[in-house]
């Protein structure tokens, strides 16, 4: 520093050093003031137009008057013999330093300490100024827990040629937008991305980016491959993926502004009542553990509240992400589960109103062309011209008035007559045949059913009686039934089954009256007609009584893991169905499919047993699908892993089998000009990589 320097400001004590400058606290004795004195590395300022561009830009950073950009007070003028620039000395922890004592529990939080960094981007990017630096370690925390963004505009004092010459790339490379990396335009799109890697970081505790090496790590940002933080961390919902996913984005033209960002995570924030930010901050500066406890208490209703909004909008994929974060937070939350089932509910009765309709629509036109065609003179030569029909209402007329009672109408004929038109017989010895089967069955041969219950199903032979119910057979006259014995079944919900067997002979049944009385029995033990009492579809005509469900455990250590019971996928991870008491499975045989990222799907069966004290539990172990590795070259190399085991020659795709979703792989190509070239390739299970050796 100059002596005029030297004279004002006092080094107190180095607190940090970077790529860039070292920082130390130092003493203004002009103003009496304790401040930051960041002194560059003299690589970085050693020609006279470097030193020159160092004092311009530090200018125009020291007009950012914003409460979370740290004050410039005083920089270095450009005849000085060193670039130095003096800020505000904030008495704090950084981010970093700051989440690793204090762990984000909730994503919201994240966003609350966020939001004023942004606000303070969009200041500058108003300005024309962008940072180029953005990460948790030039992120501090004042005592009264606000955040202020450090070192603004410093990557943009240094003059970019003589960096170049030295081999020095700024940035942070975690946090590098791709931009910055293949060395196009950068504008403010990269401190977007920046925040959106540092936003990742705040709420699932791991980077979206991250390598073995520099040309692994580059690779992955250039072609943005990450976990989305979903998966990683499944209560940030839906909402909060898609901001990060957009802060993300590979084109810079796809990120939102600093400007449309702020007012984005604003939103969400005042969504789950938060409204006063400063005051949040130093609430949870004063004691983050309990500040988050609160806060749970405080997003459940909010959630809640949404998700009934989201359901009367008929969002339900909206409605269930927020469901399935108020199970995380509260797995056995009464209120959740009851709009979950309501919404599936819903989703049923959708479905198969859909499903009906496409059905409709596909047979309309068939019904249209059958009504035309029997409007047709071809369609009254085929079921009976007038003359017969009425030949057919002459011959019913004739019937004994004994069988009055019984029910019968003209379409029988028309269906015997048609029957039999197509094996040669006339109309007129169809309806003989049904006059004689009609006249036979007298009132004689009726037996008269009675109860004091209404709602009573009778079955006759194993099928369900047309009509069903005693109190419409009753109506009509009684039960009639043909020569033979029979079995007649008596159901009611809440009432013992009641069989029979009646016995019908030529002078009719053995008996003329049956009295059906109800015994209670228990409501909450499935009843139901035994003797394979069935209807035509073969399955049983009796209501189904609701059967209990047995709780199933489940277990996987894969975070992403899903689960599809019966075809349909259940919308919770599979840990979360865990943590939530595991799978709810009524009685019945149940075909469960687990599938993860990378991995092949486990299809199990598994048997509930009704009224067996008996523990269920299903393991999910991973099988994971080889990843597809692609060694670029020029020459025709052979490929070997770290073991010296032969994969296979370069630019042909080589199958590595996986035991995890992903891993690295140090490679051995060659040898080319007699040595050998050694590479590193991440890989992920199911997934093709490419690694270059020219």
């Amino acid at each position: 520093m100059s002596d005029s320097s030297n004279q004002r400001y006092q080094l107190i004590e180095r607190i940090g050093h970077g790529g860039m400058a070292v920082v130390h606290r130092a003493h203004d004795s002009v103003l009496e003031r304790t401040v930051a004195l960041k002194i560059l590395h003299p690589h970085l300022a050693e020609r006279a137009d470097s030193r020159a561009r160092f004092a311009r830009e530090a200018k125009a950073v020291a007009r950012l008057k914003h409460p979370h950009i740290v004050e410039v007070f005083d920089y270095a003028s450009a005849d000085s013999e060193q670039s130095y620039i003096v800020t505000e000395f904030v008495d704090g922890p950084t981010l970093r330093a700051f989440v690793d004592e204090h762990m984000v529990k909730h994503p919201e939080t994240a966003l609350l300490l966020m939001l004023p960094i942004v606000d303070a981007l969009a200041r500058a990017h108003l300005a024309g100024i962008i940072h180029r630096d953005v990460k948790p370690e030039n992120i501090m925390i004042r005592n009264d827990g606000s955040p202020v963004l450090m070192d603004f505009g410093i990557a943009q004092m240094v003059d970019m040629p003589t960096l170049t010459a030295t081999g020095t790339m700024l940035g942070s490379p975690a946090h590098m937008a791709p931009e910055v990396i293949d060395g196009t335009e950068i504008g403010a799109p990269a401190d977007i991305f920046s925040v959106g890697t540092t936003l990742y970081w705040l709420i699932s505790g791991a980077l979206p980016f991250s390598g073995p090496n520099p040309s692994a790590l580059f690779r992955r940002i250039l072609e943005t491959d990450y976990v989305p933080i979903i998966q990683r961390r499944p209560l940030a919902g839906r909402q909060i993926a898609q901001l990060i996913d957009s802060c993300l984005a590979k084109d810079p033209k796809d990120r939102p502004t600093a400007k449309d960002l702020h007012k984005r995570i604003k939103r969400l924030l005042i969504d789950i009542g938060i409204n006063e930010f400063r005051g949040e901050l130093r609430t949870y500066n004063a004691d983050p553990a309990v500040y988050e406890e609160q806060l749970t208490n405080q997003i459940i209703p909010k959630l809640l509240e949404q998700a009934y909004q989201a359901s009367a909008t008929k969002n339900i994929g909206l409605c269930v992400d927020l469901l399935d974060r108020i199970f995380i937070l509260h797995p056995e939350h009464g209120e959740a589960k009851a709009l979950l089932k309501k919404v599936e509910r819903s989703q049923t009765i959708q479905r198969t109103l859909f499903m009906a309709a496409i059905i409709f629509c596909g047979l309309l036109p068939l019904f249209v062309g059958g009504w035309f065609f029997m409007d047709t003179n071809s369609g009254r030569e085929l079921f009976g011209t007038s003359q017969s029909v009425q030949q057919k209402k002459e011959q019913t007329k004739t019937i004994s008035s004994d069988a009055a009672p019984v029910v019968m109408d003209v379409s029988p004929i028309q269906t015997v007559d048609a029957g039999q038109a197509r094996d040669g017989s006339t109309p007129q010895d169809a309806a003989r045949e049904l006059d004689t089967n009609v006249v036979n069955d007298s009132k004689d041969s009726l037996i008269q059913l009675f109860s004091a219950m209404r709602g009573v199903r009778v079955y006759v032979g194993g099928r369900a009686h047309d009509p069903p119910d005693l109190d419409s057979i009753r109506r009509s006259g009684g039960l009639q039934l043909p020569v033979g014995r029979h079995l007649v079944t008596f159901y009611r919900r809440g009432c013992k089954t009641m069989r029979t067997v009646i016995k019908v002979g030529s002078g009719g049944p053995d008996i003329d009256r049956i009295d059906f009385r109800c015994e209670k029995t228990d409501l909450r033990r499935p009843v139901s007609p035994k003797g394979g009492v069935k209807n035509a579809s073969g399955t049983s005509d009796a209501p189904k009584v609701k059967q209990p469900l047995t709780p199933v455990a489940v277990r996987s250590k894969y975070k992403g893991a899903r689960v599809t019971v019966n075809g349909r996928m259940d919308p919770r991870y599979l840990y979360q169905i865990g943590n939530g008491g595991g799978l709810k499975l009524p009685p019945g045989t149940h075909s469960i499919v687990f599938t993860n990222e990378g991995c092949e799907p486990r299809k199990k069966q598994i048997t509930i047993v009704p009224n067996k004290k008996r523990k269920y539990s299903l393991i999910y172990v991973c099988k994971h699908i080889p990843a597809i590795l692609t060694v670029r070259s020029t020459d025709a190399l052979k490929v070997f892993d770290q073991k010296e085991n032969y994969l296979g020659m370069t630019n042909s795709p080589i199958k590595v089998a996986m035991s995890e979703t992903s891993r690295s792989l140090r490679l051995t190509i060659g040898p080319r000009s007699g040595k050998f070239l050694r590479k590193t390739a991440m890989l992920r299970a199911g997934k093709a990589s490419t690694v270059n050796v020219d």
